[in-house]
């Protein structure tokens, strides 16, 4: 009896040791650490890299869709001739535009009489100083318009307007740097068909596209590399406006996936996950809704920034 007693105030010492130990390590875990907050940013990173591939800042779905309201015109095609750009790309560099300058470094294009196809290679630039935004794209797309199924070269041809488009994006590439995001185009992909009504058309399609985006904010560096993919049916878009694209896209919606492995850095820790997420978008003036995952964010069509 007198044994026992002699030896259970050290029994007590070793357990309350460990006790203390186990707390100290939880509250450790929890301080600031990026292991224990990274489920609380996926949702939103996520819905960054989404509206990086849809406003048109950054050349995503919405800049391409500007480029096809803009074909949908009476210049659409003939100003691309020469080395001249025209008006139809070169959005963005007048009075009252986002954008301090837009370059067109260079546009080609060439008719294919057999096929009725176009095809357009363009590369240009983007500098906001304001914004400490510089941008460098190139794309190339195949155009052909229709009237009741017959091939034209036009969109307007003998005084007769086409009722379809068939526009196809068939690469691109790109880079941005900005104060708050890095990005850079792997590959890009789209079919669309726009069935052309009196002053606006409806496009239907897929639009895919890879890139790695780094995002600089929330005190922390967040790297997605990543595919993202959109299917639509039934968006109205104007014909002949792309320079004011968002303001007609309310009411429009698109679903799709983004597939990505994602890196989060703080400080001296850094944690990896993979993202597998479906989502929705849907359009009012000028600002789109992004539902991932449940939670919903607002982002701005042009520049395709997350509001607060």
């Amino acid at each position: 009896m007198y044994h026992n007693q002699k030896h259970l105030p050290g029994f007590l010492i070793k357990g309350i040791l460990i006790l203390s130990a186990l707390f100290l390590l939880s509250n450790c875990q929890k301080d600031d650490s990026v292991s224990a907050d990274s489920s609380l940013y996926s949702s939103e990173d996520a819905a960054e890299a989404i509206a990086s591939g849809i406003s048109t800042e950054s050349s995503g779905v919405t800049d391409q869709m500007s480029d096809l309201s803009d074909l949908a015109s009476q210049n659409g095609i003939q100003n691309l001739g020469g080395g001249y750009a025209g008006y139809s790309f070169a959005k963005g560099s007048g009075e009252g535009s986002a954008y301090e300058t837009e370059k067109i470094n260079s546009v080609d294009s060439s008719y294919n009489e057999s096929t009725g196809t176009w095809t357009i290679t363009i590369s240009f630039e983007r500098i906001n100083p304001a914004r400490s935004f510089t941008g460098s794209f190139y794309r190339v797309y195949t155009v052909q318009y229709s009237k009741n199924g017959v091939f034209q070269k036009y969109y307007k041809t003998a005084e007769i307007s086409a009722d379809k488009i068939e526009f196809d994006i068939i690469e691109g590439s790109g880079t941005i740097q900005s104060l708050r995001l890095d990005h850079s185009l792997k590959s890009l992909a789209g079919s669309w068909e726009a069935n052309i009504g009196e002053n606006s058309m409806t496009v239907a399609g897929y639009y895919n596209r890879a890139a790695a985006d780094t995002f600089k904010t929330r005190n922390a560096v967040r790297t997605l590399d990543y595919t993202l993919s959109l299917e639509f049916a039934g968006m109205v878009i104007p014909t002949g406006q792309g320079d004011d694209l968002p303001d007609y896209l309310a009411g429009a919606a698109m679903s799709g996936n983004i597939s990505a492995d994602l890196t989060i850095t703080k400080g001296e820790q850094t944690e990896e996950k993979s993202i597998d997420k479906n989502f929705t978008v849907a359009f009012l003036a000028k600002i789109f809704k992004v539902t991932v995952d449940g939670d919903q964010y607002s982002a701005d069509t042009e520049s395709g920034e997350l509001s607060e």
